[in-house]
């Protein structure tokens, strides 16, 4: 039997045409229709329906939200690593602001004709002092450690001045009046009176200059000069050798505070046998690559000075043995001193 067209309201198809905007949409609801129109006029049609839905397509799993624990762990991590970059910035700045810098390879101070460049040099050495006033050097609200470094080097230096003040005088007659207020000032109790010895020193000096004193400036006491140091510098290598014996990272308190005693004694070794050498210029211009050695050795102890002093062993491919090196210096700057005083002793009448 054929279908009979059946008339919908126009309003009523037009809203439910309008209300589906897909065209598979709009195929479905026209076919809705029919199929509603042929079960109402024709009662012995097939009443199964002409319009199937089509499946809707599978909802893609929603992607898991991970491991908590990883978050946590990530996180963790990123806190920890922004700690220890702190950390290493604000020991960086406190290490820089601890700084105690020394000068060997400038010239020595000025003296006047007749002066001795040694005398001057322990002169320089009584007046070394810390700096008691912030300078460019220094970083205003971070810890120093200048003034305890400062005070270990004058130490070290301090020591190099008595023992060259114990040594020296004239080579025969009565000891200078000056000179011997330098070694009782040396020796007062409860320890040496840097000023006092540092202005008997510029006494003497200005008594050389007047030639009313003497000072023995021959082969045989800058030999024996040499001698001193070396044995002075055999000792700092050996203290810093037994520091170096039991490595650590990086270096303790004590170990920084003997490393700037260190550099003192060097420093000051290092100024009066500078001094020396140029109170005698005939001997040094003949033993002038003889001297370079133990010169240039204690010139390098004096003044490296790593942001960070590393106490590791020799072999240690992560972080420099300073300790290590610098009893090494010690002990090639000995061997050259005595090399020197060896050749100095065959020049000797």
């Amino acid at each position: 039997m054929p279908l009979v067209p059946v008339a919908l309201p126009r309003g009523r198809l037009r809203d439910r045409l309008s209300n589906h905007r897909s065209p598979v949409q709009i195929d479905q609801t026209l076919r809705r229709l029919v199929w509603r129109a042929r079960r109402r006029f024709i009662r012995a049609a097939d009443h199964d329906p002409v319009v199937t839905l089509e499946t809707p397509a599978p909802t893609p799993p929603t992607p898991a939200s991970g491991n908590p624990w990883g978050r946590r762990l990530r996180t963790a991590l990123a806190f920890v690593a922004t700690l220890a970059t702190l950390a290493l910035g604000y020991g960086a700045l406190v290490a820089f602001n601890s700084r105690a810098p020394l000068e060997v390879t400038v010239g020595g101070p000025p003296v006047q004709p007749g002066e001795s460049n040694a005398v001057a040099a322990v002169v320089h050495i009584l007046a070394y002092a810390p700096d008691t006033v912030l300078d460019e050097g220094e970083i205003l609200f971070v810890p120093s450690g200048r003034s305890l470094r400062e005070s270990m080097v004058r130490a070290g230096a301090t020591s190099v001045a008595a023992a060259y003040i114990a040594r020296a005088g004239p080579l025969q007659g009565r000891l200078d009046a000056a000179l011997a207020d330098a070694r009782a000032a040396m020796a007062a109790t409860p320890g040496p009176d840097r000023v006092a010895a540092r202005d008997a020193l510029r006494r003497f000096n200005d008594r050389l200059a007047d030639g009313e004193a003497r000072l023995d400036a021959g082969p045989a006491a800058l030999a024996g000069l040499l001698r001193a140091a070396a044995d002075a510098c055999d000792v700092q290598s050996a203290d810093l050798a037994a520091m170096a014996a039991q490595p650590s990272l990086l270096a303790a308190p004590a170990v920084d505070a003997r490393m700037a005693q260190a550099r003192g004694v060097a420093w000051g070794w290092a100024l009066i046998l500078r001094g020396a050498l140029r109170d005698a210029p005939d001997l040094a211009s003949t033993l002038s690559v003889e001297a370079s050695i133990p010169l240039e050795a204690m010139g390098e102890i004096a003044e490296r000075q790593p942001l960070f002093l590393f106490n590791v062993e020799e072999a240690a491919p992560f972080a420099p043995a300073h300790v290590a090196e610098a009893a090494a210096e010690f002990a090639r700057a000995a061997a050259g001193a005595r090399a020197l005083a060896s050749a100095l002793d065959r020049q000797a009448p």
